[in-house]
């Protein structure tokens, strides 16, 4: 009888140590995932995983690793360098148009000044060194002050010269190119102006400004890879470089003061067309020839 109470109470030792440990067990097996669907290239927008832990689901655009360098081979020697792309940026020399305080549209703007001249000469003298044997381009806003600007670096560094007219300052309406100032605001001031509604009758917004010369700058950008170009325009030109290539959002809580004739330079290592978005950087701002730094030069 002994023997047989032993028997049964290491039975029921064996029972309950089986029953706790079955109890112990996971509720939910644990299983392995293929790679893919382990870093969530396979979840869908509305699956859910089964388990403790979900995937996390695709992101809509395709990633790609931030801050890596873009390179290319060369055709002549076949050797691998790293792609640098330098986009200066020029705000035209001294004008007619702001010497008479008149709007310098297309008819309205006459040019440069003696003053602008010389300081579109000092441009070119700066470029030529600057640029050196690099592979560059001269890009231009189509209006008088900025083309003869433009004009006067190729002269200097025997770069060829576009025009594009996205890299133009606002576009106003047609009859108010050549009106004052006071003539133009009394004639086509609207109430309710800012980033989205213009500020005149008939005038462009803040908004679509910056997304049509946003646009102009990285398509040349992307026309360019690799290489130097020099972008002639205004003291708007410069001033959105700041939202296509910094990602500034469209209003800046500060402002910017550019001169007449000034460089401001970006670099970047990467691709400019990939994504996310390739990580720009400043180099230099507001920096005129005759100052040689960055310190603004008055006008």
């Amino acid at each position: 009888m002994i023997s047989g109470s032993r028997c049964v109470a290491v039975d029921c030792r064996i029972a309950l140590t089986g029953i706790k440990r079955r109890r112990a067990a996971p509720p939910y097996p644990a299983r392995r995932l293929p790679a893919a669907r382990a870093c969530g290239l396979g979840a869908g927008p509305g699956r859910r995983q089964r388990g403790p832990h979900r995937r996390p689901t695709r992101p809509p655009y395709p990633t790609i690793p931030p801050y890596r360098a873009a390179h290319r081979r060369s055709p002549a020697s076949g050797m691998i360098y790293r792609m640098r792309t330098r986009l200066f940026f020029v705000r035209h020399g001294d004008s007619l148009h702001k010497r008479d305080g008149v709007v310098g549209g297309p008819k309205g703007c006459r040019g440069l000044t003696d003053t602008g001249r010389e300081q579109a000469a000092l441009l070119g003298q700066q470029f030529s060194s600057d640029i050196g044997s690099d592979k560059a381009s001269v890009y231009s806003s189509p209006l008088p002050r900025a083309v003869e600007t433009a004009a006067a670096i190729s002269k200097a560094s025997g770069l060829p010269s576009t025009q594009d007219c996205g890299l133009c300052t606002w576009h106003t309406p047609p009859e108010a190119d050549g009106l004052t100032h006071e003539e133009f605001f009394r004639r086509l001031d609207i109430e309710g102006g800012g980033i989205y509604r213009p500020f005149q009758e008939g005038n462009e917004t803040w908004a679509e400004m910056v997304t049509r010369t946003s646009r102009a700058i990285i398509d040349i950008a992307h026309r360019h890879r690799g290489e130097a170009v020099i972008i002639v325009g205004h003291a708007e030109t410069v001033e959105i470089s700041f939202n296509a290539l910094g990602l500034l959002p469209v209003y800046r809580s500060f402002d910017l003061k550019v001169s007449p004739a000034s460089i401001t330079e970006w670099v970047t290592d990467q691709d400019p067309t990939q994504w996310p978005p390739p990580r720009w950087t400043l180099t230099r701002f507001n920096e005129t020839p005759a100052s040689g730094g960055g310190t603004p030069a008055p006008g």
